[in-house]
Order: C-alpha cells, then structure tokens, then sequence
C-alpha cells in the first residue's frame, strides 16, 4: 500500500474485473468506490427487495439482499469485515452513518413482527447474524416438504428443458 504526502495510505480499487484501477485516500470517504461513501439516492427508508420477509424463502431473499448490499459497496458492514473505527477516527462518524443506513434497510424488507424482534438492535451485523440463526438453516420440515415433492415429478412425456424448469424453483 502506497501513502500520500500527509501518510494517509491510499487504496487501490478496482472498479470492473481488473479493467481499470481507481485510487483513493483511506479517509477520502467522498469517494464513490469508497466502501463508506454515501450514495445521494441511499436514503432511510428505501428497501432493498419489493418482497417483505414473512419468514418464508429465506434463501431466495438472502441471495438478494447480498447482491443489493454489493453493489452499493456495504456488503462489509453484515459480513463482518467492517469493524467501527476508533471514537477518535474521522472515519468513526461516516462508519455509524453507513450501518445505521443498512440497518434501516434491513429492517426494512422486514415484515413488521420481525422487524419489531431486531429493533434495539445498534449493528447491521447483529440484525443479520439474528437473521441467519433463525432462518439460514433448512429445517427439517422444509427438506421432508422438498423431498415428497421432488419424489412425485418423473420427466415422463417432458421434453427435457420442460421437465429442468420445473424442478429448479424446488
């Protein structure tokens, strides 16, 4: 890692598969690759997926919310790789400004019963962990349910495309 004049180490992005390279200052979080920059359009309040989690299709809606949290560059802050900055650190203030947005986006696609069980809850990360215990796990009702449906399709007279798509949602 390279440092700046004033020793403030610069971060190398890249910002498409290695096609172009962009570099910015570890506190430069004005910076739209900066993984604590604030898009103008991430408000409180938006959701990330048009579906309320109702405690079904977990899976479905886990997948999403992670793509949604990549491409805004805050995918960091529920896996655990985003740690809050030092009180001190200018990056402390725009660190707890970017959770407390993806906490609201969380809480969000909620449905509100849910929403309501991780309300108290100060970290992104502590909402999605919560998440994932409860219903990352298949449970043992869901795979008898699998098991009897995919039990009951045959290919039969169905071409083979026909015969995929229909076990695929399963």
């Amino acid at each position: 890692m390279t440092t700046h004049n004033n020793n403030t180490p610069l971060i190398p992005s890249t910002t498409s598969k290695g096609s172009s390279r962009t570099t910015f200052h570890q506190d430069d979080y004005a910076h739209p690759c900066h993984p604590l920059y604030v898009h103008p359009l991430y408000v409180l309040g938006a959701s990330l997926v048009s579906v309320l989690f109702d405690r079904t299709s977990y899976g479905s809606l886990r997948r999403t919310i992670q793509v949604a949290l990549l491409v805004r560059n805050k995918l960091d802050l529920i896996d655990g790789s985003s740690q809050k900055p030092n009180e001190g650190s200018p990056l402390s203030r725009q660190w707890q400004r970017c959770n407390d947005l993806v906490v609201s986006w969380l809480t969000n696609f909620l449905s509100k019963d849910l929403a309501r069980s991780v309300e108290y809850s100060e970290l992104a990360r502590v909402i999605w962990v919560k998440l994932e215990d409860r219903y990352g796990k298949a449970d043992a009702a869901r795979v008898f349910e699998l098991k009897k449906n995919l039990s009951h399709i045959a290919q039969g007279a169905l071409d083979i495309a026909f015969y995929f798509n229909k076990i695929k949602p399963l």
